[in-house]
């Protein structure tokens, strides 16, 4: 007949080293907490500015003309952070079309400046004239 072993329950020390791990596993998350919440801000910061960046120059693309240089600051609806939208045009870069830089300034929640940049040409030509070039004769 084989004998089986008696099993035993955990102990009071190994019941409170259990617990002593477990308290210094969530004190560490605790303390990370602030730090993945700065970050977070700032990620959602920069998407912000990349939206803005984008918008301006989808809005410059859909009006036809060589676009001015410009300044300005924009404040978001839903946004606690002010931006600043910096326009940069050089009409002489390429021939038919203009070179534009878009770049967006703010301050990070530790007051750190930021600023993105989104460069792109655009045709100086109006949008309705190659859809001329299709048409049959």
């Amino acid at each position: 007949m084989t004998r089986i072993p008696r099993q035993r329950g955990l102990g009071l020390v190994d019941a409170l080293l259990g617990l002593l791990v477990l308290t210094l596993g969530l004190l560490a998350v605790l303390r990370l907490q602030p730090e993945l919440r700065r970050h977070a801000e700032l990620a959602r910061q920069r998407s912000e500015a990349v939206r803005l960046a984008q918008a301006e120059i989808e809005s410059l693309r859909a009006a036809p003309g060589v676009p001015a240089a410009d300044e300005r600051l924009v404040d978001p609806a839903l946004a606690s952070t002010r931006y600043r939208l910096v326009r940069s045009v050089d009409a002489a870069a390429w021939p038919g079309a203009v070179a534009l830089s878009v770049s967006v300034q703010w301050n990070a929640p530790d007051g750190a400046p930021q600023q993105l940049t989104l460069a792109t040409l655009l045709a100086t030509l109006d949008p309705a004239l190659p859809g001329i070039a299709v048409l049959p004769r």
